[in-house]
């Protein structure tokens, strides 16, 4: 993706004139709420975000936050993530979407969006994508215990699942919310 053009923010907010458009963008400017490059068109970005770079992730599918359901499939579309949330170090990041509740006090919630760092390893504590036997998968946090797994909610209404063979998919590393 990339910014919209002066013309296609003042049709977006219903302004005639380019010139309000440009008078609101310079305040926003020297407020430091936005970066500006003049010699460039369609130069915006917000401050923080590594110059506005967006790293495009694909959604590969729904992740259970609640039953385990079958494991995610296909790359169907995809989503935009500034880069600083991309994993990096050669790791892929991929995103699922969430189906239940049983992550939600961890702030992790049905329809929320999971972004995820592929990585076949975790540490106690961590929120992981687990894909146990009959290839179905969840989303919980990690605990090795003495001879067994125990796959953790966030939900304290919720169970967790105990499992000796557990095939760890990736880590969550972020978690992207639409709030209407």
């Amino acid at each position: 993706g990339y910014p919209p053009s002066v013309r296609e923010i003042a049709e977006a907010v219903g302004l005639a004139s380019t010139s309000a458009v440009h008078h609101h963008l310079t305040k926003l400017e020297k407020d430091g709420r936005l970066n500006k490059e003049a010699t460039r068109s369609r130069a915006l970005s917000l401050p923080g975000m590594n110059g506005g770079r967006v790293v495009q992730a694909p959604v590969i599918g729904e992740i259970a936050a609640g039953q385990p359901i079958h494991a995610y499939e296909e790359r169907s579309e995809t989503i935009g993530l500034p880069s600083e949330l991309a994993a990096g170090r050669g790791r892929e990041t991929f995103v699922l979407r969430v189906r239940g509740k049983s992550m939600i006090d961890d702030h992790i919630d049905d329809g929320d969006f999971a972004v995820i760092q592929e990585q076949n390893t975790a540490r106690d504590g961590d929120i992981v994508v687990a894909v146990l036997e009959d290839n179905v998968a969840t989303l919980k946090r990690f605990y090795k215990e003495k001879d067994r797994i125990r796959l953790q909610p966030a939900n304290g209404t919720m169970s967790p699942i105990y499992a000796r063979d557990v095939q760890i998919q990736g880590k969550v590393i972020g978690v992207i919310r639409k709030l209407s």
